[in-house]
């Protein structure tokens, strides 16, 4: 079963619950010591009046007395009152999550009208969760639940008891009455001790006050860490405590209900899957388990940990459900492409299935060497990626089954350098020719075919599979975009994702679209043009660079242009563009120096643009990195390894590509009849008066494509078009550069229409494409 997207969004609800319950509970236990601390600063005035040489004035020493026994009574009342509550919240994430999980087994099963039992939550379940010591009760207990298991009230309907509540503990094995019990006794222990302590070193009520709260007040404002941080030694350790157990207790019970929902359905979804959180602060185990499938009450569930963020999902088993009587119709729903995964690091949406170690070898050197701690375990985490051929795999290499992580000695024992690692190439499995039974002689023809494509599909594929390096960026990290704008680049892999699924030829154009801008790294910077407006000189260059600073802190920018130089003038051949540009008839630069003058650009931007916002260096940086003071939409060069788009405020993310398709076919059809539309995306824009828009907001992909379009003209080394003469547009008509851009677009997202009206075109894009998959990386 793919993971239906409402599971992750659940857990990213459960998560917000479980703080603002800790918030609650924080503010009540800091109320205590803050009317203690008000109470302290009282007294002062009270010793003032003492005679001299007394060091306690027998006034104080009554009033410290009372102030200590009140703020323990509070302290009890306080954890009395905290464990009631928390019994109450923790019945109601039962009823919730049960109810929850009930529901998304009948959409997935919907289909086929199979009956789901539902899980009652006793009325005794909550309260022995949090105040039964399993160790000291005399009934049997287990955490097993099989449908036999539960107590039957009703056909078709479980329940889950105090028996499966009293089984729960925290980690580290108390109760949460306990675990509250226990802060409450350290703080009246600590509480007595920095007083006593204060007075007798000589320190005001006003100091030890404020040692105690720090510069915390009532109003209590802002979220459980912010209070923490402003705290003092009384608050900020117990307040982080009280998060834990919450936190902790609020994951124990959202798993503890799902899985008696799963258990009492097994013969519907007989396993369940565990999920981690894709980010930077996953435990080791969590990592490892992540994606695992496991049959009910043989394999671990969440939490394995305080703070945990791990869940639990189940494995609907179709087929077998299908086999029984009366349930022959059920259909698995279908697998959606792409799913959104919690995340801390914004790096977005992820492909289905995606497992913990995979999402990880896709991130930058910054973000792996933050997950696991340091340069050296991220060449063995690459280097055991690519000779198990999955990042998940390497992870379970470096994880041991009891979670815990080795360490780089152990790494070098088991593996020596990472460069010693043997990466292993394995043979690509033989492709199996589909079975063709005929059933009607007049099909044969078209079954033939049929086989015959999905052959060559395999073939592809598995060439595909095979040619593919691990480490090789993705559209989406080879984007440099403000995490303020609209779209992100999770966006731009999603459209390149709906660009691969086109039917036909147009897929199989976007698909090689795609391999040439992840093998050459073409990097794309978004920017808005104002990033690098202003002062260059004092706090405004400061702002400046610190507007900047996400494209000129990018690694993978940095990359693509040190890409650009290496290549430098290699494999550039004046010969194949034309001495004139054949639509003007105007002289142009030749390749080699349209080459050289763009790679000396990059220099001076590698040597000094990316440091500061001064100098050559800089004014290049803004004028052929960012969007700057042009009115483009786009813009690149020969010689780079990037293009530039300017973000616009009516950019949207794209949905489905039914309007550009319909544009781009238009503008063909127009270009065919000898009257070219303005640019070949016209029809995807409005204008207001002066100020042009967008009717859809999807215009920024054409203008992606096009600008992709030079990237690969210029790796072909800027052919001209043979044959009959095709302008695309009337901008493409302005010199062949941009009638190759624009006739490029029509290639991607209507290849056939342009095939059908001008062949030569057509092959004029097909040929530079292919000859640019081939040029040297």
């Amino acid at each position: 079963m793919s993971i239906p997207e409402v599971f992750f969004r659940e857990t990213i609800d459960l998560n917000r619950y479980s703080n603002a319950v800790s918030k609650d509970f924080v503010q009540t236990y800091n109320n205590v010591i803050l009317t203690a601390a008000k109470k302290l600063k009282q007294i002062d005035i009270k010793q003032a009046e003492a005679g001299a040489g007394v060091v306690i004035a027998p006034q104080t020493r009554k009033r410290l007395r009372a102030i200590i026994q009140q703020s323990k009574i509070s302290l009890d009342m306080w954890q009395r009152e905290t464990s009631k509550k928390m019994i109450k919240e923790i019945e109601g994430v039962a009823k919730v999550q049960s109810g929850f999980i009930e529901n998304e087994l009948k959409k997935v099963v919907k289909s086929g009208t199979v009956p789901i039992n539902s899980v009652a939550i006793s009325e005794k379940y909550a309260k022995s969760f949090v105040t039964t010591d399993p160790t000291k009760i005399n009934i049997f207990t287990s955490k097993e639940f099989t449908e036999d298991d539960f107590i039957k009230f009703g056909s078709g309907k479980f329940e889950l008891t105090a028996r499966q509540g009293a089984m729960q503990t925290l980690p580290n094995g108390q109760t949460v009455e306990k675990a509250f019990r226990g802060i409450a006794e350290n703080q009246k222990d600590a509480l007595t001790r920095h007083i006593r302590q204060g007075v007798f070193s000589g320190e005001s009520t006003q100091q030890i006050a404020r040692r105690m709260i720090g510069r915390l007040d009532f109003e209590q404002r802002g979220t459980v860490k912010q209070i923490a941080q402003r705290g003092g030694e009384l608050t900020k350790l117990a307040n982080h405590q009280i998060q834990t157990i919450v936190r902790t207790s609020v994951n124990q019970v959202q798993n503890q209900a799902s899985q008696a929902v799963y258990a009492a359905n097994s013969k519907v979804a007989p396993k369940y899957e565990y999920v981690a959180t894709l980010d930077s602060r996953t435990s080791p185990i969590c990592k490892r388990l992540d994606g695992r499938k496991f049959a009910y009450n043989k394999g671990p569930t969440p939490p394995q940990h305080f703070n945990c963020r791990s869940t639990t999902v189940p494995v609907v088993d179709y087929e077998g459900l299908k086999k029984r009587e009366g349930f022959q119709d059920l259909k698995a729903p279908p697998k959606g492409k792409v799913v959104t995964r919690p995340t801390g690091e914004g790096t977005g949406r992820v492909p289905q299935d995606t497992q913990y170690g995979d999402w990880l070898l896709g991130q930058d050197k910054k973000l792996k060497v933050k997950t696991l701690g340091n340069e050296q375990k991220v060449r063995y985490f690459e280097r055991l990626a690519k000779k198990e051929g999955s990042g998940q795999k390497a992870i379970r290499k470096m994880v041991r089954e009891d979670g815990s992580e080795r360490s780089l000695k152990d790494l070098q024992k088991l593996y020596g350098k990472p460069s010693d690692i043997t990466i292993k190439i394995p043979k690509p499995k033989p492709v199996t020719k589909p079975t063709i039974t005929i059933t009607n002689q007049d099909k044969l023809e078209e079954t033939l075919k049929a086989a015959k494509a999905a052959e060559r599909k395999a073939k592809a594929e598995l060439k595909a599979i095979k040619a593919r390096d691990p480490l090789q960026p993705t559209i989406a990290q080879l984007q440099g975009i403000s995490p303020k704008q609209k779209i992100q680049p999770v966006d731009v892999n999603n459209a390149f994702n709906l660009m691969d699924d086109m039917e036909g030829l147009a897929g199989v154009n976007a698909k090689k679209l795609r391999k040439f801008t992840e093998q050459r790294e073409v990097f794309c910077a978004w920017t808005t043009g104002a990033e690098t407006r202003g002062r260059a000189y004092g706090t405004g260059a400061k702002k400046m660079q610190e507007k900047i600073a996400f494209l000129k802190e990018n690694a993978q920018l940095k990359r693509s242009m040190e890409l650009a130089k290496k290549r430098g003038q290699n494999n550039v051949f004046d010969s194949i563009a034309p001495s004139s540009d054949p639509i003007t008839g105007l002289n142009q630069l030749s390749n080699s120096q349209r080459v050289a003058a763009g790679l000396g650009k990059i220099e001076e931007i590698l040597d000094s643009g990316l440091e500061g916002v001064s100098g050559w260096g800089h004014a290049y940086f803004t004028k052929f990195v960012t969007t700057g003071k042009t009115t483009a939409f786009g813009y690149t060069l020969q010689g780079a390894n990037h293009i530039a788009m300017k973000t616009k405020s009516f950019h949207k993310k794209i949905k489905n590509l039914a309007n550009i398709k319909s544009a781009v076919k238009d503008s063909i059809q127009k270009a065919a009849k000898g009257t070219p539309l303005g640019n070949v995306d016209g029809n995807l824009y409005q204008w207001t008066g002066r100020k042009i828009g967008s009717k859809t907001g999807d215009s920024w992909l054409t203008t992606y494509v096009h600008e992709m379009g030079h990237q690969v003209h210029y790796a072909a080394n800027r052919p001209a078009m043979a044959g009959k003469a095709w302008i695309p547009s009337r901008y493409g008509g302005g010199n062949y550069m941009e009638e190759f851009a624009e006739t490029f677009v029509q290639y991607v997202f209507d290849p056939v229409e342009l095939k059908r009206v001008s062949p030569d075109a057509y092959k004029w894009v097909d040929d530079a494409l292919a000859a640019a998959l081939e040029a040297p990386l």
